[in-house]
């Protein structure tokens, strides 16, 4: 999540940087990836929970805008379009919540699937994405037209999320995380951090493979108990720092402090993003902690409403 926060700085800023951008694209496939390695099980109370997170950041970004005038707070369609849109304009919340819903059908196939068959059912879906998608969105625009796609297609979409986290419930599956030594991953990493500074998008295949063994050579590293406690505490919050920073707030934040810095003050500019990205990670994270206390302190209220939905869900549609 910070590098996506990193990925941010330099995108959104008024010093655009081409080639930190297509590497860091692969953060939020990584973002993925770890789903898809531990799984998802299906059921509704994270869909409610996921887009109850989203209304609470919305909410503080919304009150944020009125306090600067930015929105004008009155009872018009203008404004509740405003507070809508700061609840659900996120591309990648919404596009989860549909990988979400789909991640049964994956995970029968995978789990459920013959080895020697799997091919067969995945190969077919995998190159819509990383071959059929990533391809046209690759292409110039101007030479898009030459290849064919459905609305369904593009990299902004959950089908294309679906793709990497049934990546990653293969690799998890047949243990591919073990089959490279550490010298062998760290050479592949780096011939696809070179693809990735040429081309890389969420459909790509390379940035794929720079988030699968990025997260394969920190499973072999041993961390301190320590900083097990810092992701635990950290962790409830991920989520909750993109909502919070990606958006028109967050961006015009990111372009105030380094035309200040940069502009103004002549600060280096690549000692300036990861700056940037430090404020935007740990000013969300202080904004979260309100929603997590009101969560933590109402949880004998809403723990068993969402429990009993659980419970009807499972009784009437079993899972693997």
């Amino acid at each position: 999540m910070f590098g996506i926060c990193l990925l941010h700085s330099f995108e959104q800023g008024l010093h655009f940087v081409p080639t930190a951008t297509k590497v860091l694209l692969s953060c939020v496939i990584g973002f993925v990836f770890i789903s898809g390695w531990y799984g998802i099980r299906f059921r509704p109370s994270k869909l409610l929970r996921l887009y109850a997170t989203a209304i609470a950041c919305g909410s503080i970004v919304f009150t944020v805008e009125v306090w600067l005038g930015r929105v004008a707070l009155e009872p018009t369609v203008t404004c509740v379009k405003s507070l809508c849109g700061a609840w659900f304009n996120y591309w990648f919340l919404n596009a989860y919540a549909v990988m979400m819903l789909l991640v049964p059908v994956v995970d029968a196939a995978v789990e459920r699937t013959p080895p020697r068959l799997l091919a067969g059912i995945l190969v077919p879906f995998l190159a819509v994405t990383f071959i059929w998608t990533f391809v046209r969105s690759s292409t110039p625009n101007e030479w898009q037209w030459l290849i064919p796609a459905s609305r369904e297609q593009g990299c902004y979409t959950g089908l294309t999320l679906l793709g990497t986290y049934t990546v990653a419930r293969l690799c998890r599956r047949f243990d591919v995380a073990r089959r490279f030594s550490a010298r062998m991953l760290l050479l592949l990493l780096l011939s696809a951090f070179v693809c990735t500074m040429v081309s890389n998008n969420y459909s790509s295949p390379f940035g794929l493979i720079v988030a699968a063994l990025v997260f394969f050579l920190f499973l072999r590293v041993r961390w301190p108990d320590w900083v097990g406690r810092v992701a635990l505490f950290l962790g409830p919050s991920m989520f909750a720092v993109y909502l919070l920073h990606t958006n028109r707030l967050g961006f015009d934040t990111i372009i105030c402090l380094e035309g200040i810095l940069i502009d103004e003050w002549g600060w280096n500019a690549w000692c300036v993003y990861p700056l940037v990205a430090a404020i935007l990670f740990s000013s969300a994270l202080l904004l979260d902690q309100p929603r997590r206390l009101i969560v933590r302190i109402a949880k004998p209220l809403w723990r068993p409403f969402l429990t009993t939905i659980d419970t009807h869900w499972e009784r009437r549609f079993p899972q693997i």
